[in-house]
């Protein structure tokens, strides 16, 4: 139960209970530092309405962070994988793409040597922005900047990308390939190389939120404002209450009108469908189904964890496709599933205001890493 209490100014106020924010009160807190958490709730894309995944669904074994806060881990197996192409399912893992070896060994190599850039920034970020850190490597910094389509092109991976590679960051992103940079792109492909898992995050929240719960607080932000002395006033429907550094933990789209904060150029909505039901006879058997964006209004189908979801852009999808008569669906609505950024956005907005969420590149473990940063920032200044 998060507690009341009536202090009304602190050293630092993070706005925003998901992953970014938990991590960076988790982190002030062994620090000794004093400050409150402001959130209308606590989980972000790690919400579990009915012990559901909301929306975050899996994690990679380069989620060094958020593995030690995930309850559960089931392995995801790209054998279990089928990709529905022009009315037939298709595997990756089969002879029938012996013809494409040698661009499957290419692609590989590529999607290995990026691993290893990334791997290297995500030891910086603790300490460095992603602005700085993927500016400072070449590699990571040109396949920002490149569109996904032109690194298609150039590799000649177009029939493997409309096959499987396209499907597939498609339903990990929900944004049509054209409009990812090959970072993003590629980034989609990590459960191909590394061992990846189906995670039940209902209690990770609650192990982040451990020790804090004298320093946060349920309240809706309405306006944060400088005021004379250099210091902040959070104006909430709880009450005014005042800091020196601000941390916001949240997107623009949620915080809209609470500071002039920067704007992803996408920031993706997604309908979550939870579906309680047997599925048509041709579609069974199947851990995980990608349809092809062409061809679907779904993108994806799973079970995880023993219940089945579906990803679409649609409000109301063809469910009888899939499904016998008499299912049951559960609707949830995520207003930010991905936020994408065309130009890299600095982490520190002015002096003591600092972004902590997914601005630069999605994923719960950067938005973990850019809540350490904002909180080693703060550390730092003290």
């Amino acid at each position: 139960m998060i507690k009341e209490e009536k202090k009304k100014e602190y050293e630092t106020i993070i706005i925003g209970g998901g992953i970014s924010g938990l991590s960076c009160a988790k982190k002030l807190n062994e620090a000794g530092k004093d400050f409150l958490l402001i959130s209308k709730n606590f989980g972000g894309r790690m919400c579990t309405p009915k012990k559901i995944n909301y929306g975050a669904c899996y994690v990679t074994g380069d989620y060094k962070h958020i593995l030690n806060y995930v309850d559960k881990k089931e392995k995801l197996k790209l054998k279990d994988t089928f990709f529905l192409h022009n009315n037939h399912f298709l595997k990756f893992l089969t002879l029938k793409n012996l013809k494409y070896i040698f661009k499957i060994i290419k692609g590989f190599f590529i999607l290995k040597n990026f691993r290893k850039h990334v791997l290297k920034l995500i030891e910086q970020l603790p300490y460095k922005s992603v602005k700085e850190g993927i500016e400072e490597d070449s590699l990571l910094f040109n396949y920002f900047k490149m569109p996904a389509k032109e690194f298609i092109r150039k590799h000649g991976f177009e029939e493997l990308s409309e096959l499987y590679f396209s499907p597939l960051a498609t339903c990990t992103t929900f944004i049509d390939i054209n409009k990812l940079s090959t970072y993003y792109y590629l980034s989609c492909f990590f459960p191909m190389i590394v061992n990846s898992y189906i995670s039940d995050f209902k209690n990770t929240s609650k192990k982040l939120l451990k020790n804090l719960e004298d320093k946060a607080k349920i309240g809706l932000v309405i306006k944060v404002k400088k005021i004379k002395n250099g210091k902040y006033k959070i104006k909430t429907n709880i009450g005014d209450f005042y800091a020196k550094n601000i941390v916001f933990a949240a997107l623009e789209k949620e915080l809209k009108g609470v500071y002039n904060l920067p704007k992803p150029k996408i920031q993706q909505p997604i309908y979550v469908f939870y579906v309680n039901g047997k599925r048509k006879k041709r579609y069974m058997n199947k851990r995980a189904i990608i349809f092809n964006p062409k061809e679907s209004s779904v993108y994806l189908i799973m079970n995880e964890l023993g219940y089945e979801t579906v990803y679409s852009k649609n409000l109301n999808p063809d469910f009888d496709k899939y499904y016998e008569k008499n299912y049951k669906i559960k609707r949830f609505y995520w207003n930010v599933a991905m936020p994408f950024s065309n130009n890299l956005i600095d982490q520190k907005l002015e002096e003591n205001v600092y972004l902590a969420s997914d601005y630069n590149i999605p994923g719960l473990e950067y938005s973990f890493l850019s809540g350490l940063y904002a909180a080693n920032q703060i550390i730092n200044l003290g």
